[in-house]
């Protein structure tokens, strides 16, 4: 049972990492997006 759980919060973790990831990469595009559209 012990194990079982550990592996469940290290998938969970490494999924939160990955929304994070792609989280940021968005937020990036979407600020980059906007400062193009202002200056060009």
């Amino acid at each position: 049972m012990g194990d079982s759980m550990d592996n469940l919060q290290n998938q969970s973790q490494g999924w939160a990492d990955d929304v994070g990831k792609f989280v940021n990469k968005q937020k990036r595009n979407m600020v980059t997006g906007a400062l193009k559209s202002k200056f060009f």
